[in-house]
């Protein structure tokens, strides 16, 4: 199931940039917006790999469900308008802030509640953070530019 959601996630946002690239979504054009929801799908897509080849270590195994599950929330987060004062509705911060937070409380009553931190779940959430605020940075970019318009074979106006 997971791989079915990864690669058809994949499919749906490079089709979706195509038919329309320069709409204006998320405070960015949509051509841009490909990168961060390319990233998602990475992102979620490692989490469940590395939560599957972790299935007999239960420790493991739980954070990368957790984060796995946690990576693909942002759009639903993104939605939501009570979020949208608090976070804003453009940037990375409106688009990952909330997951982002979300997952810093999860670690937090975590390491409360069993007395230790967990480490897959903190460096996880870290990876995630770094990730996706990396892809909201680098979708500014020229480079992002020319993979999007030579590479994907998108018009970009």
């Amino acid at each position: 199931v997971a791989a079915v959601c990864a690669l058809s996630g994949v499919a749906v946002a490079v089709r979706s940039v195509e038919l329309a690239p320069n709409f204006m979504f998320w405070g960015m054009p949509y051509w841009k917006f490909l990168l961060p929801m390319l990233v998602e799908m990475a992102v979620f897509s490692v989490f469940v790999i590395t939560g599957y080849t972790n299935r007999r270590r239960p420790y493991r195994h739980r954070a990368m469900m957790i984060l796995s599950g946690l990576a693909i929330l942002a759009g639903a987060t993104a939605r939501i308008r009570a979020l949208q004062p608090v976070f804003g509705d453009s940037g990375w911060t409106g688009l990952f802030g909330p997951i982002l937070l979300l997952g810093l409380i999860g670690v937090v009553i975590q390491m409360l509640v069993s007395r230790k931190p967990d480490w897959w779940l903190a460096g996880g959430l870290a990876f995630m953070a770094v990730s996706y605020i990396g892809a909201d940075l680098l979708a500014d970019t020229s480079a992002w530019r020319w993979i999007a318009r030579d590479l994907l074979g998108i018009t970009i106006s």
